[in-house]
Parts: structure tokens; sequence; C-alpha cells
């Protein structure tokens, strides 16, 4: 779908964000323009960045993998796995958003440098609307690759109460595509705790974080989430895990118990 005349506009600034020794360019909205509740995406949040430096020191797990980001903001932590994928969808439901993530694609196939490692061929990225929860949607975005994704990722995709039931719907709808499969998608997740954050309802949530009630509602579904070591330098209170379904997933006792240790804040 081709985005309006308003859209083709929308302003931005180039952001380079240096993950190791590389560096990706994303689009991100001016300072003065981020405001209101849905344009959390338009800016590079630190979960992110995590989510960056783990891709990157674990490029194997991703490398020739077909990769869809939930809730895909800029676009910088797909386009990081771009560099080891064969293919990556962007997803988000904004369209200001989806058009932020077009141009930061854009950045990158702009690059002529030699050096660069991140210059993106024509068909390796791109973007495509997803509402979370709603199976026109998914079935819409589950033809792009009809055997399915090797990896779910997103970054800051639990920042609320009341959207996770439907992002754990759309993890669940789109992992069922291998449920019988060898090798199963697999879930990876990048969350920043912000317990200090409240909104209208979160009272009945009281005493778990944000990520706590996203491990339960996957463990509802046949889930095992596993726990990840984050980079020791974070300064943000950043958690990372991986979700399989339960048939699929090789988990052992203490992971169990170290995502059951994210429920309680």
């Amino acid at each position: 779908m081709e985005p309006s005349d308003e859209l083709k506009h929308v302003a931005f600034r180039p952001q380079e964000i240096a993950i190791g020794e590389h560096v990706v360019t994303v689009a991100t909205k001016k300072s003065h323009e981020v405001v209101g509740s849905n344009t959390t995406g338009a800016r590079v949040w630190e979960a992110a960045r995590v989510m960056c430096v783990y891709i990157q020191d674990n490029q194997d797990q991703f490398r020739d993998t077909h990769i869809m980001e939930v809730g895909c903001g800029t676009g910088v932590c797909g386009l990081v796995a771009a560099r080891y994928a064969t293919q990556v969808i962007l997803t988000d439901s904004e369209p200001q958003i989806l058009e932020l993530a077009r141009q930061s694609i854009a950045l990158n196939q702009e690059k002529k440098a030699v050096h660069d490692e991140l210059y993106l061929s024509s068909n390796s990225v791109f973007v495509k609307n997803l509402l979370w929860g709603d199976e026109k949607s998914l079935t819409e975005v589950a033809r792009c690759y009809p055997a399915g994704f090797d990896w779910i990722i997103g970054s800051d995709v639990t920042y609320s109460f009341h959207t996770i039931p439907a992002l754990v719907q759309t993890i669940d709808f789109l992992c069922a595509i291998r449920k019988n499969s060898l090798t199963p998608t697999r879930v990876f997740i990048a969350d920043e705790d912000r317990s200090w954050l409240s909104d209208i309802g979160d009272e009945k949530f009281e005493g778990m974080t944000r990520a706590g009630y996203f491990c339960l509602c996957l463990q509802e579904k046949d889930f095992v989430v596993t726990v990840l070591p984050t980079p020791a330098k974070q300064t943000r209170p950043i958690s990372l895990f991986q979700a399989q379904r339960k048939s699929a997933a090789k988990s052992t006792q203490p992971e169990s118990v170290q995502a059951i240790q994210l429920i309680r804040t």
C-alpha cells in the first residue's frame, strides 16, 4: 500500500546508531513532534540498542533466516538483523511509524561505501501494516512467507498491560504456522522495566511487571520462556528473553525459574 501524500512528507531526522563496530542509520521523528500516545515508535529506545547488540554478538542464530519484527518503530532491530538474515519484515500499525520504517530502509539502501556491511538489497527488508490480534491483518502478513518465520522479534513491545494479550495472540498465530516443524518459530523480546508507569486499570496487575505478565500469557499458550544474559555495561533495567512452543523447546529448570522471576516487581 502506497503512503498518502501527507505521509510521504513525514518530517524525520536521520540518526546513526553505533552497534559495536558497525553503524545503522534510522529515521526518527524530530523531538518536538514526538507527542501523543501513538508516536513512541518514533525514537530508538534503550531496549532496542540492547537487542541489536545481542543480534550482532549471536549473528549465527539469525543468519539465513526469515524474520518478522513486531512493533518495529524506526526498524533498527530488524535492520541490524537484516545484515545476516535472508529477509526481514518490519511491522507496525501506525501509518506515520510505518513511513519512518520505510525511510530507515531507504537510508541504508543509499549507503554506497564499500566498507558498509549494512547495505541492503531491494528485496531483503520491507514494511507491512500489522494490527495485533486482528485475524485479517495477521493472515495478510503471514502470506509474506507462507512457510512461517524463523524469528518473531520485538523491543519495548510489552509497554502496556492492556496490549499484551493482543501481542501474545499475534505471536501464537504466527508461531502456529510451524507448530509441527522441526525448525519451529522462535520469539525474541527485549523489555525495559517501567514499573513506575501506570495506566487506567493497571491496579488489577499490582505487584506484577509487564514482562512478567507477558511471560505468563505466553506460558498459558504452551510456550516455554528462557531468560538471556544482558550486556554487562547496560545502565537501564533491560530484560532479554526468548520463547518457543513447549513441544519444541529444550528448556532446563533454572531457565524456567528465571522466567518466573520476571513476574513480580
